[in-house]
């Protein structure tokens, strides 16, 4: 799975629009006084919701404003509207990875503040560092592959399953005994020298 860079989904030029409307929604969205912190009891009675947007800031909760949650709403759904990033991750790691965002401008040093081009990216990068790739092997039944090593249809490829094939898995490091008990049998009972894709 090919992970675009942050910076390329910024340049390019489809995602003007919405990189500028986050641009626009930035200040807002790390200005202290957009935050309503609790004090005492009676603050968190009038202030505090488990619905309510919020940030944990140095063993405080600052809860986002009214006027400021329907601005942390806009910003993460410009991000998402993004096909790159849509495609990639679901709404709610971006979500998450914004407001981390935002409180890492918040706490960060004023004088060592990255620009919002470079705050935009490393959000971005922090989303696609949580993007996980798989790859998954079935035995296909009743079929045989004559002269042939492999055949690929679209993304699928058919193979014969070899020792060569499943190497990687023999030579994992074994902690815990789990490969040695448990995955090289399971492949050499159920896949070995039959065709998968």
């Amino acid at each position: 799975m090919n992970i675009p860079k942050a910076s390329e989904i910024l340049s390019d030029n489809r995602n003007d629009k919405s990189v500028r409307q986050m641009r626009s929604l930035w200040p807002q969205l790390t200005s202290r006084k957009n935050f309503d912190i609790p004090r005492n009891i009676d603050d968190y009675k009038k202030i505090a919701s488990i619905f309510k947007p919020h940030l944990n800031m140095n063993g405080e909760e600052w809860y986002f404003n009214d006027k400021t949650q329907s601005k942390l709403r806009d910003f993460v759904n410009f991000l998402y509207q993004i096909p790159e990033v849509s495609n990639l991750v679901s709404y709610n790691c971006v979500w998450k990875n914004v407001k981390e965002g935002i409180r890492d401008t918040i706490i960060g040093d004023k004088e060592k503040q990255p620009s919002f081009q470079q705050r935009l990216e490393l959000i971005i990068n922090s989303i696609f560092s949580e993007v996980r790739s798989y790859e998954f092997y079935w035995v296909v039944e009743g079929t045989d592959l004559v002269d042939l090593s492999e055949l690929t249809i679209g993304d699928l490829t058919f193979f014969l399953f070899k020792d060569e094939d499943y190497a990687i898995f023999k030579s994992e490091p074994d902690v815990n005994d789990f490969y040695s008990t448990s995955v090289v049998p399971f492949l050499d009972k159920n896949f070995a020298n039959k065709i998968a894709v």
